[in-house]
């Protein structure tokens, strides 16, 4: 994706828990609506409406922020663009199985159980 990718609870209204990882571990967890990953490029989009930063275009950064997020003290992680990033999700109702929807740029949609 050039702009973003949005992990999200897709239309049911409910929170949806993620765990986000890099590749030096557990970075932190996100109950909410769900995450824009963008680039510098897709920071003035999604991300930005989400409360997160404007990065100038040009820098080699990942930025990382909760949508509609379930407290009161969540806010974008910067990232290097070196940086690998897994988002885990975490456990629904009732300790189930949650599902999610990543959706690519806005355009392409996978549902994941």
């Amino acid at each position: 994706a050039l702009n973003d990718a949005v992990i999200s609870k897709g239309s049911i209204a409910r929170v949806v828990r993620l765990e986000i990882f890099t590749e030096e571990g557990f970075l932190t967890r996100v109950s909410g609506d769900g995450v824009v990953v963008s680039s510098p490029t897709g920071s003035t989009g999604y991300s930005m409406a989400a409360g997160g930063p404007i990065v100038e275009p040009t820098a080699r950064n990942i930025l990382i922020t909760p949508i509609c997020p379930h407290t009161l003290h969540a806010r974008s992680i910067v990232l290097s663009g070196h940086d690998q990033v897994e988002i885990v999700i975490g456990p629904g109702r009732k300790m189930e199985k949650d599902r999610a929807v990543a959706t690519f740029d806005g355009d392409t949609e996978k549902h994941f159980l």
